[in-house]
């Protein structure tokens, strides 16, 4: 019999293809954690990387009224309507991590953005917290590795009331 003639659990492993018609972004993006847990248990994989950089640009563009700038851009993400530049970083909590700062920045000196945006993610990639930073505040704060920056994230959180708080859209 061919394959286009075996019934639907015969094609795909026994497994009928998940649906995902009618859900919302963050629904998808609960059911891609779930597979990724699945993966990291099965020791298939074990990096952590993830499209987050993405999806907190598009989040952060979103709550601007912008277009996230796609493709290699270095120093910044996306542009806002009063030509401020933002660069995103993001990080995601899930169990049994604790990460300590955001991506690194390269050549910071430059001042390749105006501002930042931190978004910090639970594990079903809902949006934790979000806070926009002036390039002079994070210029205070980050610290130097080797050509690099790093902003940690207790920075971010031991100073977050003198940050200004994002609402993200997630729906």
């Amino acid at each position: 019999m061919p394959d286009d003639e075996l019934p639907l659990e015969d094609q795909v492993g026994g497994v009928e293809p998940l649906d995902f018609d009618g859900l919302t972004d963050l629904q998808v993006f609960g059911r891609w954690a779930e597979v990724m847990q699945e993966l990291a248990d099965r020791e298939l994989i074990w990096s952590g990387k993830s499209p987050l950089a993405d999806y907190a640009e598009l989040l952060v563009a979103r709550h601007f009224g912008v277009e996230p700038l796609k493709g290699t851009n270095p120093g910044y993400d996306l542009v806002t309507e009063d030509e401020r530049r933002v660069q995103v970083k993001s990080r995601r909590f899930v169990p049994g991590s604790k990460p300590g700062h955001f991506g690194e920045f390269a050549e910071f000196e430059d001042e390749r953005f105006d501002d930042l945006v931190v978004v910090l993610f639970e594990a079903d990639f809902t949006v934790r917290e979000a806070y926009l930073a002036p390039y002079a505040w994070v210029a205070e704060r980050v610290k130097k590795v080797k050509d690099k920056h790093r902003l940690t994230i207790k920075a971010v959180l031991d100073e977050k009331e003198n940050l200004e708080a994002l609402e993200l859209d997630q729906s």
